[in-house]
This record gives C-alpha cells, sequence and structure tokens, in this order.
C-alpha cells in the first residue's frame, strides 16, 4: 500500500534464479531490477566497492523515478522495514523539503573526521534532498571522475619499517565526496556528500529517547553491553 515501486541493485555479474524474478514481478507489478555494470568488484565479504553501486544507484532513480514517490529509501536485503511505521513518522514532513535524511545516525567519526552519516543498512531521503543531490553532486563530471582523489593516500612508514601492513591512512584524504574512489565507505561517503551541499541527519528519536531505525537484530539491541565503543559513545544515556 505504502511502497509505489521495489528497485532490486544488482552487479550485472550476478544474476537472480527466474522463478524468483518472476515470483517478484507478480506483486502489483511494481518491481524493477538495475543491472548495474563497470563495478570493478563483485559485491562480497572480501572484495567491495559499495559506494560505487549505491551512487549509481541513486543517480539511476534521480534521472528515471525522481517524480514517481516522495521519499525514497535505500534499504539492504537483509534489513526489515515496516513501511507503515515510515509513513507515520514522515506524515509530518514536507517531502519536497530538501532537509530530510533520515535514518540511525552514526557519529563515532565526528571527532577524528567530522563526519556524521546514517547507517547504510535503512536510511530515507526526501524527494527535496533527492533533487539536490542528483543535480548538485551526481551528474557533475568532476564527481564521476576525479582524477586526484581516486585512491586512498598514506602516510610515509616510519624511517627503518619496511611492513607496508603498517601504512597509516590520511583518514582526510576519504573526507572528499567522490564517485571513482576504489573502496570508499558507503554511508560515510554519502554523508559527505550531502553535508557538502549543506544537507545533515535529522534527529529520529522518538519521544521517549529510542531509536526508530537500528543497525543490528533486535536480539542484539537488548543484549548488547553498554560501554564506551563506537556504537554506545554518542548515543543518548536517557
Amino acid at each position: 500500500k505504502w511502497c509505489t515501486k521495489l528497485v532490486f541493485v544488482l552487479d550485472d555479474k550476478l544474476t537472480l534464479p527466474r522463478a524468483l524474478t518472476d515470483e517478484l514481478n507478480s506483486h502489483r507489478g511494481n518491481v524493477e531490477f538495475l543491472y548495474l555494470s563497470g563495478i570493478e568488484f563483485v559485491q562480497s565479504s572480501t572484495e567491495r566497492n559499495i559506494w560505487s553501486k549505491v551512487h549509481r544507484m541513486w543517480h539511476y532513480i534521480y534521472l528515471h523515478h525522481l517524480h514517481d514517490a516522495e521519499w525514497f529509501l535505500k534499504i539492504d536485503d537483509d534489513s526489515f522495514f515496516s513501511a507503515i511505521s515510515f509513513h507515520g513518522f514522515a506524515q509530518y514532513f514536507n517531502p519536497d523539503n530538501a532537509s530530510y535524511y533520515i535514518g540511525h545516525t552514526l557519529m563515532h567519526e565526528w571527532e577524528r573526521r567530522n563526519i556524521i552519516f546514517n547507517a547504510g543498512a535503512c536510511y530515507a531521503l526526501s524527494r527535496g534532498v533527492l533533487r539536490r543531490l542528483g543535480a548538485e553532486i551526481l551528474s557533475l563530471a568532476t564527481f564521476q571522475n576525479d582524477t586526484q582523489r581516486n585512491d586512498d593516500v598514506y602516510y610515509p612508514l616510519p624511517e627503518g619499517v619496511v611492513d607496508e601492513s603498517k601504512k597509516r591512512l590520511k583518514w582526510e584524504w576519504r573526507n572528499y565526496c567522490v564517485g571513482n574512489r576504489k573502496y570508499a565507505q558507503e554511508d560515510p561517503t554519502m554523508g559527505i556528500c550531502l553535508r557538502s551541499i549543506g544537507i545533515n541527519p535529522i534527529n529520529t528519536l522518538d519521544r521517549a529517547y529510542r531509536q526508530r531505525f537500528h543497525i543490528f537484530r533486535p536480539n542484539d539491541m537488548a543484549t548488547i553491553k553498554w560501554e564506551d565503543s563506537w556504537f554506545w559513545r554518542y548515543k543518548d544515556k536517557r
């Protein structure tokens, strides 16, 4: 009822069984499959280039589906999403306002890299945000092919050290909004790009200071120990 269209985004090196695609297409005819080409690595647990996949996905949605919906969500295939609950939350917001970048906000890179972003498992963009993201960033040739920042940069090894694994990454090099850097982190880079045009995550806590979006399984949320870790450090303690 609340979802206009489902777009499954796949590396063109992967294929889905015909029976599965037929079953998905039988649901109201609102399922689309987007196969992206030119991604250097198949998405796997060891070799990932997720940002390359995601920014191309958003550019496609901007070009072909901007006027088909009010809200656009990036949802991992192992995430649970309640369209009814989201509708109840988003009904008070103007979808054409370019301020609504909604999700589970992570702040553990705030002090080191001055980055605040929403976790990539599930987040939402208003139509206004997607319009600005597509026009002001994703469509630019300088974003799609930044020849100066397409690789990570490291500090030189200390004198006498030869082990390449000891190299220290220049984190500030990863604070640029670019589209062609290998292994760019997906969700932080999304936050960097949106912040570059003045868009930051909004507060999605409920009135009891509880999270509306979660990055762990429900059982894990009940059992994870509260400690001074990357996850808990900036969470509201109420």
